[in-house]
C-alpha cells in the first residue's frame, strides 16, 4: 500500500471520529432550539407535596368537665312515708299518709285551719333527700334539745316554746326525734353542729308546706303570742 493512500484512510478515519463526536452535541442542540422555538410535551413529573392549612374557628364555649359521680337519691322508696310538728307549742303539722296539714290547733274553730295537701313525687323526694343525706335521725335521742348540752350548768328556755317532731319510713325501717318545748332560738344557739342540722331541715320542709296552695288557703292565725 502507498503512503497516499495511507494518508487517505487516516483522514477518513479522523472524519468519522470528527462525526461521531459532533453528532450527539448538534443532536442536543436541535432539540433545545425546538424547545425555544415550540411548546413541546415535557415528561411527566412527580406532584410536588404540598400542605394546605386550615384555621377553625375558635370555640365560643368552654368545654365543661365531667359531672362527678354522688350519693344523691333519685328513687323514692315506694314505702316512703313522713309526719313533721313544728311551730310555737307544735301548733302545725303535716301527714303524708293521711295528707292532713294543719295550720294552727290554737283556734276558735280549729277544723277551719285543716286541709288536705297530697305532695308530688317531686315534693316527696326533696323531703327524702333532706331526712336522708342533711340527717341522720338514727344519731338522735327519741328527746332531744339542741340548745342545751346535757350535764352543763347552761340552760336556754323562752316562753312561748316552740316543739319540733320529724318522723319517716322508708325501705322498712322508721327514725324519729322530739324535739318538745324547746327554746324558740336561732340555729347559731346550738350547742353542736347536728342540732343546728336538724333545725335546718324542719325548716326546710316546713317552708316547703307553707309554700303550697293549699296552706296558702286557710284562715290566717287567730292569736298571736307575746
Amino acid at each position: 500500500m502507498s503512503k497516499s493512500s495511507n494518508k487517505t484512510i487516516s483522514k477518513r478515519n479522523t472524519a468519522l471520529l470528527l462525526i461521531a463526536i459532533l453528532l450527539p452535541i448538534l443532536i442536543v442542540l436541535s432539540s433545545c432550539s425546538s424547545n425555544d422555538s415550540g411548546e413541546t410535551e415535557s415528561a411527566p413529573q412527580a406532584p410536588s407535596a404540598s400542605t394546605t392549612r386550615i384555621t377553625l374557628p375558635k370555640s365560643r364555649y368552654t368545654e365543661l368537665p365531667a359531672p362527678s359521680v354522688t350519693t344523691t337519691r333519685t328513687t323514692l322508696p315506694d314505702d316512703f312515708s313522713f309526719s313533721i310538728t313544728w311551730g310555737i307549742y307544735g301548733e302545725s303539722s303535716y301527714d303524708s299518709r293521711s295528707g292532713e296539714l294543719v295550720k294552727t290547733k290554737n283556734a276558735t274553730t280549729p277544723s277551719d285551719y285543716i286541709t288536705k295537701l297530697i305532695l308530688t313525687e317531686n315534693q316527696k323526694l326533696t323531703i327524702y333527700k333532706l331526712l336522708t343525706e342533711d340527717i341522720d335521725l338514727s344519731l338522735y335521742p327519741a328527746y332531744y334539745d339542741p340548745f342545751n348540752a346535757p350535764n352543763t350548768d347552761i340552760f336556754i328556755a323562752s316562753d312561748p316554746s316552740q316543739t319540733i317532731r320529724l318522723s319517716f319510713t322508708a325501705n322498712g325501717q322508721t327514725r324519729s326525734v322530739g324535739c318538745v318545748n324547746i327554746a324558740v332560738a336561732g340555729m347559731e344557739e346550738c350547742y353542736e353542729k347536728k342540732g343546728e342540722d336538724l333545725l335546718k331541715v324542719a325548716l326546710s320542709i316546713s317552708e316547703l308546706l307553707m309554700d303550697t296552695e293549699e296552706w296558702k288557703a286557710l284562715p290566717e292565725y287567730e292569736f298571736f303570742y307575746d
